[in-house]
């Protein structure tokens, strides 16, 4: 359902966001959407568009394998 989506407003506004915890990332990251499928893979989302983001078209949708080089070995 996230995959297919077209319309990041939308989106965010979805009970999907409470589902898969969707959220802005910050630092060097800050213009990315993420959500936590498990613990091994998060899907990142980035808005169509320049900052400030007007949240209408999704640029790409993108599944990020997550390891311990991601959170460190323990």
């Amino acid at each position: 359902m996230i995959k297919s989506s077209d319309n990041m407003q939308k989106l965010i506004n979805s009970s999907l966001t409470k589902i898969y915890g969707i959220k802005k990332k910050n630092g060097d990251l800050r213009e990315i959407y993420t959500a936590d499928l498990n613990k091994k893979i998060r899907l990142y989302m980035k808005p169509e568009s320049e900052y400030p983001y007007d949240l209408t078209g999704i640029e790409f949708i993108e599944f990020v394998k997550i390891d311990d080089k991601h959170y460190g070995e323990g």
